[in-house]
């Protein structure tokens, strides 16, 4: 009877604890907690959203339709594809760092692209050769017996260089202003006042300076016409073999000025392809590539000594354009 009744009392001390620690007992039926939870209507469930909001899975899912599927971290107000000059001169770049270590796809369409370099041009630097075909008058017309059909004469032509800044474009006709430098050279043996020949060469160093106003005339995306006139100078240095250095007489330079025009033919080397067109732009941001075939006359005088060099000459050479 004592055991019976000792083992009683255990098993009511043993409920009585169980029930103040909140602990389950064998036997006892429990209601799942879980299952006592009601899913309120505004909630989801979604692993994505922290509190399983419908309001926020819906501006998740607003933000994703505004996203540019081929560009990372894009939004809405981004424009795509890029179509402003501002917007061009950062394309192809991307920021170090700015992706993370997240890979960035961006599908191009070159040719689109491509159409896009070549209208936006905002400037151009041209390289040229012009043959020394010009007409020199002085007194004795010694400058053409020298340098002219003189004994082991010399007409090298000269090298020009203009940069020209697009005023307006147009879908038919653009504008520009121009600026450059030059580098010439002729020599050729001297001639005495008698006619005879020296043993002496004479060399001519010529460096014209040009400031104009010009047109031009796209033709498609494959060819354009120029032409460019305005004010020019020339410094014009003389320099004899057969005196030093230091001896008087040695050089002179004298300052002459005149008109100048130019007309040009453009080949568009990267309107014939836009692949190259696109390889060329995003690595070097030149936006189009030009063979130039030009003509030029010019007609300086005004020097110091009784000196003319006017005429026309042809060259030949290449544009760079860039926005």
């Amino acid at each position: 009877m004592k055991i019976k009744f000792i083992i009683l009392l255990c098993f009511i001390i043993n409920l009585s604890y169980a029930d103040s620690t909140g602990m389950t007992i064998a036997g006892q039926e429990i209601e799942d907690e879980i299952s006592k939870m009601e899913l309120d209507e505004d909630v989801v469930a979604s692993p994505y959203i922290i509190n399983n909001s419908k309001n926020e899975l819906e501006q998740v899912e607003a933000k994703g339709k505004d996203q540019n599927p081929f560009v990372y971290g894009s939004v809405k107000d981004q424009n795509y594809p890029i179509s402003t000059r501002s917007e061009l001169k950062g394309f192809g770049q991307v920021e170090p760092g700015s992706l993370g270590n997240s890979e960035n796809y961006l599908e191009i369409n070159s040719k689109e692209y491509s159409k896009k370099f070549l209208k936006e041009s905002s400037t151009c630097i041209e390289l040229n050769y012009f043959k020394d075909g010009f007409d020199y008058t002085s007194k004795n017309d010694v400058i053409n017996r020298t340098v002219g059909n003189g004994y082991k004469h010399v007409k090298g032509g000269f090298l020009s260089f203009h940069r020209n800044s697009f005023l307006f474009k147009t879908f038919l006709l653009n504008a520009f202003w121009s600026s450059g430098l030059g580098f010439g050279y002729s020599s050729g043996r001297g001639i005495f006042v008698d006619g005879s020949r020296s043993d002496a060469t004479m060399r001519f160093w010529q460096f014209p300076i040009d400031l104009g106003i010009g047109l031009e005339i796209p033709i498609y995306q494959w060819f354009k016409v120029s032409a460019a006139v305005g004010p020019s100078a020339m410094i014009l240095n003389q320099n004899r073999s057969d005196f030093s250095n230091d001896e008087k007489g040695k050089s002179k330079t004298q300052f002459g000025y005149g008109p100048y025009a130019i007309a040009a033919f453009k080949v568009n080397l990267s309107g014939m392809s836009s692949s190259f067109a696109y390889d060329l732009f995003t690595s070097s941001q030149i936006t189009n590539l030009l063979l130039n075939f030009e003509m030029r006359y010019h007609s300086y005088s005004k020097f110091l000594d009784p000196i003319e060099i006017s005429g026309t000459s042809i060259g030949a050479g290449v544009t760079f354009e860039f926005l």
